[in-house]
């Protein structure tokens, strides 16, 4: 279905693609995995005709049709859902179908003749979804399409892509979607710019490049053991040589002198041979030493009561309302909160950081309670300004204490002294938990971190999340890091009320069956 040679893509002298040949074959699904800013999205642009390569060929089979959802969709919003959808797809598409689809994205609730412009942003993301799906293309280009969905939403997804054997590029930082979804992997390099293809599950590729790299390390170690070794023998031995050369006897022995010369002529040629193996052994180059991102994040409870009390809160907006919203939540405690997009978690979450007062009700916070809310820091930093700037505009570190306190949170003194708008967007979340352990905060707020973070990032707040003592609160649909977080208490926000459940598997799992239900409809 597709066959790509030799793909290079350079912008000015920086090269961003090299030497990249793969092929995909119809009802296959390849992961592009690869640090954030390696050139994935890039990849998928050239793919699909958006940009030209440099150099290389790429060879669709005739009549191949190529559907890409970026990052950023929907740019007419003043159009109708269906609207929208028929423009997209290309034809009148049926009602019905479009209604389906948007039940499987948990939007049952929105009929087609709404504007793209009353949806909330998770809601929009679903309706391009919605729209690509339904364009009967033979390859789909998907650019981080679980970004903005709930985890109901990402299940379906998962359905429809494996249940109507759709092939698909896909680039996603979810783990568990890629393993549920993907049957080969695409990986760039980060120094190379090349690219290697694995067949089998994403989670199976960390655990064999995991295998290489020890292997690798290991097989360099014994060889550098070796090369030690043998020029030490070498040396010794022309030592010997050298000695033997020289040697005078007492008594003006002839013979003896003849046999220490001999002797050092023969510890000469060892020598030769010593140095002429370690020459001509094949040189395995020093494998990078990937040192893994670790966020250095502690909590601090000062004096005076650091809980929390969301006392019966009740907010409305057009036609979300908010109701009678009880939640403890004492100092230490996990909490998770899951729902569909304009459940009402979001505003929950602003009542609880006091970026909006309740109606009714109280929102009630202890004396040391110091949050850190991740998402709504995020999309306020000052792009202008420098990484080194903002700390220092909040901190009173210097400005050489400033650069080991970026460096230890992954971000390198290149980047460090450029602009904010310059980092990507993990960069960006590094760059606040960075300030947040400079405030000591003790109440993480977590709203879709992922969609933020790359794979790295994800791993690296996880390890924070088994080890940080303060308060967490928790948005999120990457179901590995719910594993991870180890909530003490799961809610589920419906119709803007908030209810516990016992354990968040037990939603998975009724998400899964209903999915299952509406790809049988299409």
């Amino acid at each position: 279905m597709l066959l790509v040679r030799h793909l290079e893509k350079k912008y000015d002298y920086r090269t961003v693609l090299k030497d990249v040949s793969f092929s995909i074959e119809r009802g296959q699904r390849a992961a592009l995995v690869g640090p954030n800013g390696i050139g994935k999205t890039t990849l998928l642009r050239v793919l699909a005709r958006l940009e030209e390569p440099t150099r290389g060929e790429i060879e669709f089979h005739p009549r191949v049709r190529v559907g890409f959802l970026a990052q950023e969709t929907i740019a007419r919003e003043t159009e109708t859902i269906k609207t929208y959808v028929d423009r997209e797809a290309g034809y009148d598409v049926p009602v019905y179908q479009i209604e389906t689809m948007l039940h499987g994205f948990q939007m049952e609730h929105v009929g087609v003749e709404y504007k793209i412009n009353e949806l909330s942003g998770g809601q929009k993301r679903k309706v391009a979804l919605a729209a690509i799906l339904l364009c009967n293309v033979e390859l789909l280009l998907l650019d981080e399409p679980t970004n903005n969905l709930d985890i109901a939403s990402v299940i379906w997804l998962e359905e429809y892509l494996t249940r109507k054997k759709v092939t698909a590029i896909i680039v996603s930082h979810d783990r568990a979607f890629l393993d549920n979804v993907a049957d080969r992997i695409l990986a760039l390099d980060p120094v190379e710019r090349t690219l290697t293809l694995t067949r089998g599950k994403y989670s199976n590729y960390l655990d064999q490049e995991k295998k290489r790299e020890k292997r690798e390390q290991l097989e360099y170690t014994l060889q550098q053991y070796e090369m030690e070794r043998l020029l030490k023998r070498a040396a010794q031995k022309k030592e010997a040589a050298a000695k033997g050369a020289k040697w005078q006897p007492d008594d003006n022995d002839k013979m003896l002198r003849g046999f220490k010369q001999n002797r050092a002529r023969k510890s000469a040629r060892v020598a030769q041979v010593l140095e002429g193996r370690v020459d001509r052994m094949d040189k395995l180059a020093k494998p990078s030493e990937k040192t893994p991102l670790v966020i250095p994040l502690e909590s601090e409870k000062e004096k005076g009561v650091a809980d929390m009390l969301v006392n019966k809160v009740s907010f409305s907006y057009k036609d979300f309302k908010l109701t009678d919203v009880l939640l403890d939540i004492p100092y230490g405690t996990r909490v998770v909160l899951l729902g569909n997009n304009g459940a009402g978690k979001s505003t929950l979450l602003k009542i609880i950081t006091g970026i909006i007062p309740p109606e009714k009700g109280s929102m009630e916070r202890g004396s040391g309670v110091r949050i850190g809310n991740l998402m709504q820091e995020h999309d306020n930093l000052p792009k202008r300004s420098t990484p080194i700037s903002f700390i220092k505009k909040h901190t009173v570190l210097s400005e050489h204490q400033v650069f080991n306190l970026l460096k230890k949170f992954g971000i390198d003194d290149v980047h460090t002294k450029g602009r904010i708008s310059d980092l990507s967007s993990g960069q960006r979340v590094r760059l606040l938990l960075a300030l947040f352990a400079t405030q000591s905060v003790n109440v993480l707020v977590l709203d879709e971190p992922t969609n933020h973070l790359d794979i790295e990032g994800v791993e690296a707040l996880e390890e924070l999340l088994t080890t940080y003592e303060g308060t967490v609160v928790l948005v999120t649909h990457d179901r590995k890091l719910l594993e991870h977080a180890k909530a003490e208490q799961t809610y589920l926000m419906e119709k803007g009320k908030l209810s516990k459940i016992k354990i968040y598997t037990e939603y998975l799992e009724k998400s899964e069956k209903e999915a299952e239900k509406l790809v049988r409809m299409i």
